[in-house]
């Protein structure tokens, strides 16, 4: 007569990729969604080796349909992510490319079109060990109308020598479209400030110099100013484009002493950095810096 024993989690996981769909255990999942977006979950390996992993959440939006950023702005949903049936996953991370700026009706939103990734690093819970990468997303779809969307997305990995995926070249394009520093950038932040205008309004004032190359049409992306998005800046150019000047209108009851995260995008190039705290605008604060943040 056989003799049932107690399975371990870790037997069990093994159990499960050894059951599972090849194309499961490959480096994406499938395809989800309908005609007016599509996401899935990649990884820029096929195994795990290690104690961590880089993984992307990448959607296709057709012509005339986009979706949004962390911060959408006026009208947009930010996706919202679930890793809580994930098997070895301790934490995740995303990283996000820069926006595009998308205005109606003088509403702001900050947006994604076509096909991109959000970078995701994940950290394991157990180094060297097989795992389930598996994604509850929430997210939106908008063309005339925003649409919900909801997709439940899963990828198995077996321990092995973490050799890289078939996916492992977009996930690297992917993270280079991520902003980082203002050197990185080849960008200089000198002065910052937020200074009281004459209509009570606080104004965000922001001077950059370009090293690398003249600046041909920067926008400015405001976080932490209140809800929604400011309006793009205007944009003041001198030094034949070497030097900008970035003035932005702050919502009037802006109330705030965290320092406000400041995303400036210029073509293809992108840096994100702290800017000034705000205050109430009958005491604005005034913050000048020299040198990039």
């Amino acid at each position: 007569m056989f003799q049932l024993a107690r399975i371990g989690p870790r037997f069990a996981m093994a159990v499960l990729l050894a059951v599972a769909p090849l194309a499961a255990r490959a480096a994406a999942s499938d395809w989800r969604g309908d005609a007016r977006a599509e996401v899935r979950v990649i990884t820029a390996t096929d195994s795990v080796h290690g104690d961590t992993l880089d993984v992307g959440v990448e959607f296709r939006y057709p012509a005339g349909w986009h979706g949004y950023w962390r911060t959408p702005g006026d009208t947009g949903i930010a996706p919202r992510f679930d890793w809580s049936a994930s098997h070895n996953v301790a934490s995740a991370s995303v990283s996000w490319p820069a926006p595009s700026r998308l205005v109606i009706d003088g509403l702001q939103n900050s947006i994604y079109t076509g096909d991109f990734i959000l970078p995701v690093k994940i950290r394991l819970t157990q180094p060297h060990q097989a795992t389930r990468i598996a994604l509850m997303l929430d997210y939106a779809t908008c063309a005339n109308v925003c649409v919900p969307e909801h997709a439940a997305l899963s990828v198995d990995l077996r321990e092995g020598p973490g050799a890289p995926s078939s996916e492992a070249q977009a996930l690297a394009t992917a993270l280079r479209t991520v902003p980082g520093t203002p050197a990185q950038a080849g960008i200089r932040v000198t002065r910052s400030s937020i200074e009281a205008t004459r209509t009570g309004r606080p104004r965000l004032s922001i001077e950059l110099h370009s090293a690398a190359s003249a600046f041909q049409s920067p926008d400015l992306f405001v976080e932490g100013a209140g809800a929604g998005l400011p309006a793009a800046p205007r944009v003041q150019l001198s030094e034949h484009g070497r030097h900008a000047r970035l003035e932005v209108d702050l919502p009037p009851t802006t109330t705030r002493t965290a320092p406000l995260r400041l995303t400036v995008v210029d073509g293809a190039r992108a840096a994100t950095f702290a800017g000034p705290a705000v205050a109430t605008p009958a005491s604005a604060t005034h913050a000048s810096i020299n040198g990039s943040l």
